[in-house]
């Protein structure tokens, strides 16, 4: 994949974007350490450009993958970004409630509104009318079928708690903590569907 790349392939893309952006971040961190402040300012930009193509690039990879219909959706890079301005609101939240960083009241409302655009996407994605039978039977099984109890579970419990319990006390540190460990653990849920509920449909 590195001597003798094929550029078409998103998974040579990706991998060359992660070589790129870890190279980056040894750079700032280097930089950081050795109090060389030009260096890690000076990668912000290139360090934000690859995390963007990082964060995304996985919905491309998808999209290549032309039997599996229900990875064709317009919206899957959406979702994606959406997850990557999550999961960074939580860590910097955990960061916080371990006296690793200090972080603003911003961030709270940025982890918020994140949380509720997932929402928004996931309801999009699944409530459309989708072109082909496949889509169709693959939401059929999110919404009610075998991933039914797991999908509304990560829906309720790490999704819509976490941005209420929030919105009602923004400034409560343990209400942080909680929230940003619930919606990591709901990422991953919800991908993990994401992923194995299209390859439940069989090909031929």
């Amino acid at each position: 994949m590195i001597l003798r790349p094929q550029w078409r392939s998103w998974l040579v893309r990706g991998g060359y974007a992660l070589s790129l952006f870890g190279g980056v971040l040894t750079l700032q961190l280097a930089g950081a350490l050795l109090g060389l402040d030009a260096l890690v300012s000076g990668f912000v930009i290139p360090g934000l450009l690859l995390a963007l193509v990082v964060a995304v690039y996985t919905a491309f990879l998808f999209a290549q993958a032309r039997g599996r219909d229900f990875w064709q959706s317009p919206l899957l890079p959406v979702h994606m970004i959406v997850h990557s301005l999550m999961a960074g609101a939580a860590m910097f939240i955990l960061l916080d409630g371990a006296g690793l960083v200090s972080i603003g009241g911003q961030l709270t409302t940025l982890f918020v509104a994140a949380i509720a655009a997932n929402l928004i996407v996931l309801a999009i994605e699944l409530y459309i009318t989708h072109p082909t039978a496949d889509a169709k039977a693959v939401v059929k099984m999110i919404l009610h079928g075998q991933y039914r109890q797991e999908f509304w579970t990560v829906v309720l419990a790490c999704n819509a708690l976490p941005a209420l319990a929030l919105y009602l006390d923004p400034t409560n540190a343990i209400t942080q903590v909680l929230a940003a460990v619930l919606v990591l653990w709901g990422i991953y849920r919800l991908e993990k569907i994401w992923i194995e509920a299209p390859q439940r449909i069989a090909l031929a």
